[in-house]
């Protein structure tokens, strides 16, 4: 067995993300060049998914906004 310690993660594992209405799980991935995310909402009625061209930037803000607006009861 190996053990990946970069932090990014490989193979099917579940993703957990923190949003103000609480913690999701989920999953994401990418090739390089490219990285995708897919979380469901707490009560199971919406899903959110993100595709997006992955040129080194640092995409987390935009996409925890993204997440929260579509998962986050208003």
């Amino acid at each position: 067995m190996t053990t990946d310690t970069s932090g990014d993660g490989w193979a099917l594992g579940l993703e957990m993300a923190t949003l103000p209405c609480g913690t999701i799980v989920g999953h994401g991935g990418g090739t390089p060049g490219y990285r995708t995310i897919s979380f469901p909402a707490l009560d199971g009625i919406r899903q959110v998914t993100v595709d997006w061209t992955d040129w080194g930037t640092d995409a987390s803000p935009a996409t925890l906004a993204l997440m929260t607006a579509a998962l986050c009861p208003s």
